[in-house]
């Protein structure tokens, strides 16, 4: 296998980068509790709206402000960029087709068809539309053309998820099933099509905590090069009436079986409704970095479809104001 990994990938990983741990069989109860609560939270958590402090870093673009924000699978986002007093300084919402972008301070509108590369064309973020929604919402999954390369368990306890380039031995692809293994909901009889030699052709690493959560995604691009490096910190609990944070240390629980089994119970319930208020991603190839941190957010199944339209009023106010 060494041999195998040292042709596939001449370039040596990152000592960040490749999983460390020991190794899960595909099947193990641990792997498949944690990729379930992931399908869970996957599947109830399809569209946010809030409020958030957003700091975006490029090679020469800055920004530090107050955004109210609205996204919803998939692709469909609205940011609205808010000056001093909150008053509107800037504006861009996509239908995941079509964008509208209204910039206050010249009163003009800019309308078109979305491309990939159009968020990094306004604000250096070197990301799709789909991409930004599924790291906001915390809840990405693996690209559909990587297939599970393997699971190890961290020192602390926590899994690592590897996905990894469909494996291949001469022109027969190497399939093994997955005993149900997924983090994107598609459930049982999925197939595992990833290899470890392939990880350096191009691969997504998940990582959990020992609760189970969300700590970061990364995604490789061929030859080790990180595309971005996403992290996922102070969760609170947005289901009740308060909001409670959550510490990375602290399980509950006794030394009793049955006390033990009710409380990962009741612990996997309640995480359900654990959410991330400080996201952070990183794109080291081109140097720029965006952070939110969310002040207020209200999950739910959908968001109306105008949210992800520029409202005519206000492109007709631009426009004659210009």
């Amino acid at each position: 296998m060494l041999l195998a990994f040292a042709t596939a990938c001449p370039r040596p990983p990152p000592s960040d980068a490749f999983p460390r741990g020991q190794p899960l069989a595909v099947d193990d109860t641990r792997a498949l509790a944690v990729a379930a609560d992931h399908r869970d939270r996957t599947r109830h958590s399809r569209a946010l709206r809030g409020s958030a402090r957003v700091v975006l870093e490029g090679p020469d673009f800055k920004l530090n402000r107050p955004q109210r924000i609205a996204i919803a699978r998939p692709g469909k986002l609205r940011f609205e960029v808010l000056g001093l007093f909150d008053v509107l300084a800037a504006m861009l919402v996509s239908d995941g087709r079509e964008f509208g972008f209204f910039d206050a301070s010249s009163g003009e509108v800019t309308r078109g068809a979305m491309t990939p590369d159009l968020l990094w064309q306004l604000a250096q973020l070197d990301l799709e539309a789909d991409e930004v929604v599924d790291l906001l919402l915390a809840t990405p999954t693996p690209s559909p053309e990587l297939g599970l390369a393997g699971i190890w368990l961290d020192p602390d306890a926590g899994l690592t998820f590897a996905f990894s380039a469909i494996a291949s031995t001469g022109d027969a692809e190497v399939r093994t099933p997955c005993a149900g293994l997924s983090l994107d909901g598609s459930g049982e009889g999925d197939v595992c099509t990833g290899a470890i030699a392939n990880l350096g052709l191009g691969a997504e690493i998940f990582r959990f905590d020992a609760h189970g959560l969300l700590r970061e995604v990364r995604s490789v691009d061929p030859g080790w090069i990180t595309r971005y490096r996403a992290s996922f910190e102070d969760y609170v609990d947005v289901g009740g009436k308060g909001l409670g944070s959550v510490h990375s240390g602290r399980r509950s629980g006794s030394s009793s079986e049955g006390t033990e089994a009710k409380a990962e119970g009741l612990e996997r319930a309640r995480s359900m409704h654990l959410f991330p208020m400080r996201i952070t991603v990183h794109s080291p190839r081109v140097e720029a970095m965006a952070r939110f941190e969310w002040k207020r957010i209200m999950l739910t199944d959908e968001l109306p479809d105008r949210l992800f339209r520029l409202p005519e009023i206000e492109a007709r106010g631009a426009a004659s104001g210009g």
